[in-house]
């Protein structure tokens, strides 16, 4: 069964962290990750060795593919004070009707708050 899924960039850090994104491609055939949780991925001038394979899949984008997101979307969700990857991400799982991976306590009372 093929499943596309959205995240958020924390559980792409911590599956990262321990050596584990293999997890989620378990799990996920295909992840797409928002432009804004990209850029959280490779900060400038920074290197995040936590964050090492999962930039290195989103690299090599075999399962991983990044994707733009129309700001009119995004601006849904932004009355609950999120994030940017967290408010693309939300907003990406609504239009396309995906699942969404994501930790944070407050984005998972928004997602479920507009019915994720």
């Amino acid at each position: 069964m093929s499943t596309t899924a959205v995240t958020n960039t924390s559980p792409l850090i911590a599956f990262s962290a321990i050596q584990r994104l293999d997890l989620l491609q378990n799990v996920f055939t295909r992840l797409l990750v928002p432009e804004s949780v990209r850029a959280e991925l490779f900060p400038t001038g920074s290197v995040w060795t936590q964050a090492q394979a999962a930039q290195e899949a989103l690299t090599r984008g075999a399962w991983m593919e990044v994707i733009k997101v129309p700001q009119p979307s995004a601006s849904v969700v932004l009355a609950h004070r999120l994030g940017a990857g967290e408010t693309e991400a939300i907003a990406v799982a609504l239009l396309r009707r995906l699942p969404l991976v994501i930790d944070d306590l407050e984005a998972r009372a928004a997602a479920r708050a507009l019915g994720l």
